[in-house]
């Protein structure tokens, strides 16, 4: 079966940490039991298609310890952190302004990660999913929010519908994962999962045979998962962006991609997991659960 491996950076580390400490704030505490957010959006990922997750060898420590999960990550070469300081050197030497640079830094990140995407051959990681700079426009040369804009709408999205998980891989549930990802209806899964990425036209095909496999997994393991829309972007490393986009970025940053991208098989695909409409449900699901849980303990009945 495929190993799709795929980017979390240092912001979608840090976003799903401090999600998961809030979720488990005192206040939520004293009327829902603990909730393990961190292991229930990394197996939402797995069933997505992102069966390996590389970071940063500086967040070692950040690594889930839940044991299904932490066997699943693994640590990226040393040289992912050159790129990442060569990207924010790049831009706070243009931009002069620490708060500027701290206004950018989701999508210094996201750059970032797309660069390192490109370098280890991965997909990107995204919670939130693509960053949004209008609000930065005023704020911004016009030399350096043309190239970033263009970028960031130079994306393809599609929706998809995938199979995530009801509970999150506690002790009870892992046989039954690991059932669910050594089946072959998921690694016949995987296999058109890798044609995301790959070059050549992404044809309605494809996508409706990932969202029928998708449905024959939640048919057959219909205890564990459901189906989840959820959101993919594409980036083509064409020649054409290359030139027009990534070669408009701060001086290093361009001289970085144009080298990287010509050392590459060009037409292929930068894919951009989004699960921002997971987490929402997560999120919104604890903060009913504990608004139901507060009203009735608290006498607010009829």
């Amino acid at each position: 079966m495929n190993e799709r491996k795929a980017i979390i950076g240092p912001y979608n580390l840090g976003w799903i940490k401090a999600a998961n400490i809030s979720l488990n704030h005192k206040a939520f505490l004293e009327y829902l039991p603990k909730v393990d957010f961190e292991s229930l959006i990394y197996s939402s990922l797995i069933q997505c298609g992102a069966s390996q997750f590389e970071v940063d060898p500086i967040f070692i420590d950040k690594i889930p310890q839940n044991e299904f999960i932490k066997k699943r990550f693994r640590i990226a070469p040393k040289k992912v952190r050159k790129i990442r300081n060569l990207v924010y050197m790049s831009f706070y030497n243009l931009l002069k302004s620490q708060a500027q640079v701290d206004e950018l830094h989701r999508i210094i990140n996201f750059i970032s990660d797309l660069l390192i995407a490109v370098e280890r051959k991965c997909a990107v990681i995204s919670f939130k999913g693509i960053p949004d700079i209008k609000d930065l426009r005023s704020k911004l040369p016009a030399e350096l929010y043309l190239p970033i804009y263009t970028l960031l709408n130079s994306f393809q999205e599609i929706s998809m519908v995938t199979p995530i998980p009801k509970v999150s891989a506690s002790r009870e549930q892992v046989e039954r994962f690991r059932e669910i990802l050594e089946s072959n209806v998921y690694a016949n899964y995987m296999e058109k999962h890798s044609l995301l990425g790959s070059s050549g036209k992404l044809t309605n095909s494809t996508l409706k045979s990932l969202n029928s496999i998708s449905k024959n997994i939640v048919n057959k393991f219909t205890d564990s998962v459901k189906l989840k829309k959820i959101s993919v972007s594409l980036l083509s490393t064409s020649a054409n962006l290359i030139e027009t986009i990534w070669g408009k970025l701060p001086g290093s940053v361009a001289n970085f991609a144009i080298r990287l991208f010509s050392s590459i098989d060009t037409d292929k695909r930068v894919v951009v997991y989004q699960t921002d409409s997971i987490d929402k449900e997560l999120i919104i699901s604890r903060i009913n659960s504990y608004v139901e849980t507060y009203l009735i303990k608290n006498g607010f009945k009829m």
